[in-house]
């Protein structure tokens, strides 16, 4: 298995067949609801997208603060490489402002 970190820009199409896969009931159009400023964590095996999380920052307002914060949104794994949508979500990937 290997990983790669890209932008909305850089998705291939196999990432919105595998959101279609994974969320069968989910009524939002996965291919415009990522802005182009949000980061996707990709997993594949071979040349095969197994598994996908994407990264949207957002802001949550505390009392006395503001903290930048990051979203996690469809995790999602290919059926068959259940297990692997983890490996999707490496630890060093950060947001920065």
């Amino acid at each position: 298995m290997s990983s790669v970190i890209v932008t909305r820009p850089s998705l291939p199409d196999a990432v919105f067949d595998l959101l279609r896969l994974a969320f069968p009931n989910d009524d939002t159009d996965v291919e415009t609801f990522w802005p182009p400023e949000s980061v996707h964590a990709l997993v594949y095996h071979g040349d095969t997208l197994v598994a996908h999380a994407g990264f949207l920052e957002r802001t949550l307002h505390l009392p006395d603060r503001d903290e930048l914060t990051a979203y996690i949104e469809y995790v999602a794994a290919e059926p068959r490489s259940q297990g692997h949508g983890t490996e999707a979500m490496p630890s060093d990937c950060l947001m920065s402002s």
